[in-house]
């Protein structure tokens, strides 16, 4: 009798992305929210006890069941170890079939700070795009760079699909506004910038005229803008028309408020 092939099992480096791949069906697993993102994304919902899993991105050797809270959002560790082992709370799976089944029912968690109650999973579907492009920091921009030397601090963050400069492809990136910097990532994960554009250069932010005739093959994102620089054109768009518009508008309003600010240096110059 030929005895039954046994599966191979993941390499202890590598049992995290394993598990990671079996999480990709699981429609409340959110695999590029990071903490900063979940809190955002969970506090949208004015029900406590609505959760999700993500993957943990400070460490990478597990994941985090994140709560939304009474007034705050919780994080609870997932441990994962290359025997196919899960350990969260007191539990321990020994299947990620026993573990995903666990989730069927309300859990309630003791800690520290209280009662924590599961009720209610965060899916994929119910999420919003707008919510990965959530402003982070803001404050106000001076009507005229009369009222200040220097662009305020604002910070703000999301997806964008992106024309590339030789090859005219179109790729979606993570993309980050800081000041006057605009950086684009591969994805959430990657910590160091593809490109870095310096908007005090930025000629100007418009609509992209000739949207049909550059757009994507099967295309079906926001429209199109462009941020015009003397040395290039970078074309782009938002997961929705929304986003578009959003990205488009808060990025004029650094440019023009940059303009303003040179000429108001180059007046100060004439006038001495």
């Amino acid at each position: 009798m030929q005895e039954e092939e046994i599966p191979p099992q993941p390499r202890a480096r590598s049992f995290t992305n394993w598990f990671h791949s079996i999480f990709q069906d699981l429609s409340w697993y959110h695999e590029e929210v990071n903490h900063h993102l979940a809190e955002c994304l969970l506090r949208q919902s004015d029900d406590p006890g609505t959760y999700l899993l993500r993957r943990r991105t400070s460490i990478n050797d597990g994941f985090v069941i994140s709560v939304r809270l009474s007034d705050s959002v919780g994080h609870f560790s997932v441990s994962v170890t290359s025997g196919k082992t899960i350990q969260f709370g007191t539990n321990q799976f020994t299947s990620v079939e026993d573990f995903i089944r666990h989730f069927d029912n309300e859990i309630v968690l003791a800690t520290p700070a209280g009662l924590v109650s599961l009720k209610r999973k965060c899916h994929k579907n119910l999420t919003s795009p707008e919510v990965y492009e959530k402003v982070v920091a803001e404050s106000r921009f001076p009507n005229s760079a009369q009222d200040g030397n220097e662009i305020p601090l604002i910070s703000y963050e999301g997806y964008l699909t992106k024309q590339g400069g030789r090859i005219k492809t179109w790729k979606r990136r993570y993309c980050k506004l800081d000041r006057a910097e605009f950086k684009y990532f591969k994805d959430l994960k990657e910590t160091k910038a593809r490109k870095c554009l310096d908007l005090k250069t930025c000629i100007g932010v418009i609509w992209d005229p000739s949207q049909f005739a550059k757009s994507p093959r099967g295309f079906n994102g926001g429209r199109i803008f462009c941020l015009v620089f003397k040395e290039r054109t970078y074309y782009m768009y938002g997961d929705t028309e929304c986003a578009s518009e959003k990205w488009k508008q808060i990025l004029e309003k650094v440019v023009v408020f940059q303009q303003e600010h040179q000429k108001k240096k180059h007046w100060r110059i004439n006038e001495g």
